[in-house]
């Protein structure tokens, strides 16, 4: 076959620099690929209102028509301005972005995937009804079948939400995901506010789509 040999292919987003080195390898039965990009504080601005900075380094390789996509991602700063709140926009768009996946058929059986994001400094979201940051790291893996997510992301202290005119100041809360889309998030959320002038607390455990919600 045809061996296509890149040096290395360099390009300037923003204040980030990508480069991308490797080898593609034409044959009759598919090509045989070896390629890495490689990312250093490059800005995104999408989806609409989100704004992120990342690092890291993402390597394709196979042979035959069977692929391997791996490498991680440390996310420096990431931000989202939100006009409303919606019901777990991020899980949301997760969710909807594997199952487009799936459907792919020949690509979701010759593409194992086992790909890390972190964030390194926390996703800040805003809107009118919320303020929090959001710590933690998870993994998109997959052999041949629906990808799946698992992780830990956590809430930092401090972080405020507005329900029904009252302003809710969290204390503790984490998703846990393992193998999410299959397996529903875990949320336990520890809260307080005042309701008349009377201090609540609040909790919230259990799958994210039935959490149990208790007021003391």
């Amino acid at each position: 076959g045809k061996r296509i040999d890149v040096v290395e292919g360099t390009a300037r987003i923003g204040d980030g620099d990508v480069a991308l080195t490797g080898h593609l390898l034409l044959s009759g039965s598919g090509p045989d690929v070896d390629l890495a990009l490689r990312a250093k504080r490059v800005p995104i601005e999408y989806p609409v209102g989100w704004r992120t900075q990342s690092s890291g380094e993402l390597r394709l390789t196979g042979r035959s028509g069977a692929y391997r996509l791996a490498g991680e991602v440390v996310v420096h700063r990431a931000f989202s301005e939100l006009e409303e709140l919606r019901p777990a926009p991020g899980l949301d768009r997760v969710s909807a972005a594997l199952a487009a996946f799936e459907g792919r058929g020949s690509l979701r059986d010759r593409t194992d995937l086992d790909v890390s994001v972190r964030l390194e400094d926390g996703l800040r979201v805003a809107s009118s009804q919320i303020n929090l940051v959001v710590d933690g790291a998870v993994r998109v893996a997959a052999a041949g079948l629906t990808p799946e997510v698992s992780g830990s992301l956590a809430f930092r202290e401090g972080s405020t939400a507005r329900v029904s005119g009252a302003l809710v100041r969290l204390e503790s809360g984490r998703i846990e995901l393992a193998g999410y889309p299959a397996r529903q998030p875990e949320l336990e959320v520890r809260a307080a506010t005042q309701v008349s002038g009377v201090g609540v607390s609040l909790t919230q455990t259990g799958p994210l789509d039935d959490a149990r919600m208790n007021l003391s």
